[in-house]
């Protein structure tokens, strides 16, 4: 299962494509050479991978699941930049950030590097990647937290009115 949730995360990533022709010790090596594996450890991203995927799948025990960790995680990470501190640090440590290694900043520019990265058109295909977020209308956000999201996350924002469920399922 490890191995196949390995080859998800690589088959996602730019390098994906040219991997198929090396051996998969190397594939392991490039995906842990990503700047976001640096900063996060390698047996954190595993605990919070299969942590999660026990909690979707005991939720939904009968059900297939499908998830991508690198879009949960960067979700999180984006969402801690507006996070108060003890907040923030429960997303981080959830994240497996290790602070005594690395900082919070290298996180968010290894995120803003892997989607520069995955962004890039490679050998005949395109894939684009982004983020959003959709706040309450009354929800007032911080220009600063809306400035780091739109640079290192390239996330937008979208008022919404949740009272109208309609509506905002079909807006999201």
């Amino acid at each position: 299962m490890q191995l196949f949730l390995l080859l998800c995360l690589v088959l996602l990533s730019p390098q994906g494509a040219s991997l198929h022709r090396h051996h998969p010790r190397e594939m392991k090596k490039r995906v842990e050479d990503l700047h976001v594996g640096a900063t996060v450890a390698p047996s954190s991203r595993r605990d919070f991978t299969f942590d999660l995927y026990r909690a979707l799948a005991s939720a939904a025990p009968s059900q297939s699941i499908f998830f991508s960790p690198v879009s949960i995680s960067m979700s999180l990470a984006m969402l801690s930049l507006g996070a108060g501190s003890s907040t923030k640090m429960q997303i981080l440590e959830g994240l497996g950030l290790n602070l005594q290694k690395s900082s919070e900043k290298e996180l968010h520019r290894g995120f803003q590097q892997l989607l520069q990265e995955l962004n890039q058109p490679r050998d005949g295909f395109q894939l684009s990647l982004g983020n959003a977020l959709f706040t309450d209308l009354v929800v007032d956000l911080q220009d600063t937290f809306v400035s780091a999201m739109k640079t290192l996350y390239l996330a937008d924002t979208f008022p919404t009115n949740f009272r109208d469920s309609a509506g905002a399922m079909k807006q999201i």
